[in-house]
């Protein structure tokens, strides 16, 4: 298959920053030299420190980081639902409630053991069938936000891959 992957600028806003990127091999395949040459000057450009973006297969609860960023769309779904049920038989305690309250309400959780990641955060987001490109940039800037402002020494940010029949 064939993904396309937006360098810059708004959805169909820029469609020469468009770029399909060949995943054949999956998510170990080897992303183009284009497509990395690409984010890295958008990233240099745009950013005083150094971004890296790697694709790490496994289960998202044993890979190492600062911080799991989960969405939940009206429901635990996939991964959000598996990290939901380790969090409580760790006796952590995820409001629903808060979550359900309005898009962008979100938990920033001590996972106290129940994964790698001593942080988890649930930001809350469309249900999937309603879950747009523009909710996926506004997740994503949401986490940075939130992150920057209650966590600014976090270095490693770990999530799962978004985008269509994913995450």
């Amino acid at each position: 298959p064939i993904f396309p992957v937006l360098l810059a600028g708004k959805i169909f806003g820029r469609l020469a920053d468009l770029h399909a990127e060949d995943m054949t091999g999956g998510i170990t395949a080897k992303l183009s030299s284009r497509l990395l040459d690409s984010l890295h000057t958008l990233i240099t450009s745009h950013t005083s420190n150094n971004l890296i973006v790697r694709l790490q297969q496994g289960y998202v609860q044993n890979i190492p980081a600062d911080v799991l960023v989960l969405k939940f769309s009206g429901t635990f779904q996939g991964a959000s639902a598996q990290i939901f049920e380790a969090l409580k038989q760790f006796g952590v305690k995820v409001s629903i409630d808060v979550l359900k309250s309005e898009y962008g309400a979100y938990q920033l959780l001590d996972s106290n053991g129940a994964i790698l990641a001593p942080k988890v955060l649930y930001i809350s987001t469309p249900f999937l069938r309603n879950f747009k490109y523009a909710d996926l940039t506004t997740f994503i800037k949401r986490a940075f936000s939130l992150l920057r402002q209650h966590h600014p020494d976090v270095h490693h940010i770990a999530m799962t891959i978004h985008g269509v029949k994913f995450g």
